[in-house]
């Protein structure tokens, strides 16, 4: 389990690295209470939240070590992701989604001449021209 954890936060640092859609919510409550002696109460509250989402092709263990400390296993692991690899495949990405994109710009563009083609009917028929 020690391992497992250890490559899962590792992996989860390279993603960070690569993308990260961040949040934050800070809020702050200032309320003075009392006429005379009055207590100020101050409280400050501080959120962050990180979601990370990608692929990491090509991530494997490059080193590892593990040890005992007393009966709690302790691992340590080095990462590595190929560049090139990594590269490679998200230009697979690029391609595909341009494809993707070109097959439904393609798809629109048909749709605007179907519906140029049944406008242009209508005209005749409303100028009775056949």
């Amino acid at each position: 389990m020690a391992i497992n954890k250890a490559q899962a936060d590792a992996r989860n640092a390279i993603a960070q690295q690569l993308e990260v859609k961040y949040g934050a919510l800070n809020k702050r409550f200032v309320e003075e209470v009392g006429r005379e002696g009055s207590q100020l109460l101050d409280q400050y509250t501080q959120v962050y939240k990180g979601v990370v989402s990608t692929t990491l092709y090509g991530s494997r263990p490059r080193q590892q070590i593990l040890r005992t400390e007393g009966s709690v296993y302790r691992a340590i692991i080095l990462m590595e992701l190929p560049v090139g690899e990594m590269s490679r495949k998200l230009l697979e990405q690029i391609r595909a989604q341009e494809q993707l994109y070109t097959r439904f710009r393609s798809g629109e563009a048909f749709k605007e001449l179907d519906a140029e083609v049944k406008r242009y009917e209508e005209w005749k028929k409303q100028q009775g021209i056949r």
